[in-house]
């Protein structure tokens, strides 16, 4: 699977959450990934994810499933051969999703 496949694969995915998801808490879970992601990961580099202009690295993924509390990505589908239609999102926890929101 070529790197603009995965980067669409993961756009279409981190969008499918985020419409699942309340819009007045999409800056919380916004600021609580670029906080957590550190090593430079902005807001701006967020959107950008979202937009579909970039791959988001391994370790950011990671992250944002530990704070959406649900497997977001599939990353089974990047290995060579696979194809087929995205599936719903997995619990990863029974905890409620953690947007920072006190």
């Amino acid at each position: 699977m070529t790197n603009n496949q995965i980067r669409e694969i993961d756009c279409k995915c981190l969008n499918d959450y985020l419409a699942s998801i309340p819009q007045s808490n999409h800056r919380f879970f916004v600021r609580k990934v670029v906080a957590e992601c550190g090593n430079g990961i902005k807001q701006k580099t967020f959107y950008n994810w979202k937009a579909g202009y970039c791959r988001i690295p391994d370790f950011c993924k990671d992250i944002i499933e530990k704070i959406a509390g649900c497997r977001i990505f599939l990353r089974e589908l990047y290995s060579e051969g696979e194809t087929g239609n995205f599936a719903p999102r997995t619990p990863m926890t029974d905890a409620t999703p953690d947007t920072g929101e006190a």
